[in-house]
């Protein structure tokens, strides 16, 4: 549901900037996840879940279109990839603590308890946005059809199954990897190795945007998806804790550095007002593939020869990702 309702939610983005301005717009994107958490602490039904899931993938679709648009706006050209890898690395630094931190709560108050706490670093960050003082603010172009026509240019394609493929094994690693490490290496673990995911994720997401901006965005690509391809071989071998966190840190860097490397793709081919648009059309590949991975893990993950077909399926597709990565150079790329 997150996922899905990120997709049309990036399209309309334009016309709340229009409405609103960009700041506001990022205001409210930062404010949905403090509303999200709440409404699970005080609901009681499904219906209330669905509301807040929904109001999540709204709320997530302006920060990360917006948000990341700001960033980009204000940042020297070659230093795009550095930029937003430290915002990833904030991600998974916070997704690290809180995996921890809640957890601890979640198993000594309960749910609504949790919930209720993880709403309050967002109103932590609603207050750090009144101290930004940006530079470059700009309202985005609106979405037409012929917009889009300019947009879906054969790299615009290439980058769009790059991001795909990636979300797909991170769409595996969010719902099944507590199951492929209950089942191989027992419940002890899930914890632990779920925190090093998270905190490699940060780490890689920094190195990654340097090396995005030194040895071009195409090279970046390249390494990220090798690693992608090992760690799904792995995955599907993995029988110890060593193998879980050594291919939890290649896919960590996989599923970090692709993210990055696609922002800083777009800040080198978009101008300020056109980002939000090839924001919309190629992370909507990234969400389906988050979307499709989540509904099928449960199949895939079911028994141990499922889950070794699908991960040596995995790696094929990293396989040919690597190969369309060879063409993905934009016409009037500057990078190696």
């Amino acid at each position: 549901m997150i996922y899905i309702s990120q997709v049309p939610s990036r399209f309309f983005i334009y016309k709340l900037e229009e409405l609103l301005g960009q700041i506001p717009v990022v205001f409210i994107g930062i404010g949905g996840y403090a509303i999200y958490a709440f409404i699970f602490a005080l609901g009681n039904n499904l219906l209330s879940f669905f509301l807040a899931t929904g109001i999540l993938g709204f709320s997530s679709a302006l920060f990360w279109t917006s948000g990341v648009v700001l960033l980009l706006n204000n940042t020297s050209t070659e230093r795009y990839g550095r930029a937003v890898g430290a915002l990833y690395a904030g991600v998974g630094f916070g997704t690290a603590i809180g995996v921890l931190w809640l957890n601890k709560v979640l198993s000594s108050f309960g749910g609504k308890i949790m919930f209720s706490l993880a709403g309050i670093p967002p109103i932590i960050a609603l207050l750090l946005l009144f101290k930004l003082r940006p530079k470059n603010i700009v309202v985005s172009k609106a979405i037409t059809f012929n917009s889009l026509k300019e947009i879906a240019i054969r790299e615009t394609f290439m980058v769009s199954i790059l991001l795909f493929i990636s979300s797909f094994s991170y769409g595996i690693v969010y719902s099944g990897f507590s199951i492929l490490i209950s089942r191989e290496i027992g419940l002890a673990w899930i914890g632990v190795l779920s925190i090093s995911f998270y905190l490699l994720k940060s780490l890689f997401s920094r190195v990654g945007g340097g090396i995005s901006d030194l040895l071009g965005r195409r090279f970046s690509f390249i390494i990220s998806f090798i690693f992608g391809a090992l760690a799904s071989l792995m995955l599907g071998l993995a029988k110890s804790p060593i193998a879980f966190i050594l291919s939890g840190a290649l896919l960590g860097f996989q599923v970090s550095t692709v993210s990055v490397n696609a922002n800083a793709w777009i800040a080198d081919i978009a101008g300020l007002r056109d980002r939000s648009n090839y924001m919309a059309f190629i992370f909507t590949f990234n969400a389906l593939g988050v979307a499709v991975s989540l509904l099928a893990s449960g199949y895939l993950l079911s028994t141990s020869e499922r889950t070794l077909t699908a991960f040596i399926l995995f790696a094929v597709l990293n396989v040919i990702a690597v190969i369309i990565s060879f063409f993905a150079r934009r016409r009037e790329d500057n990078y190696a």
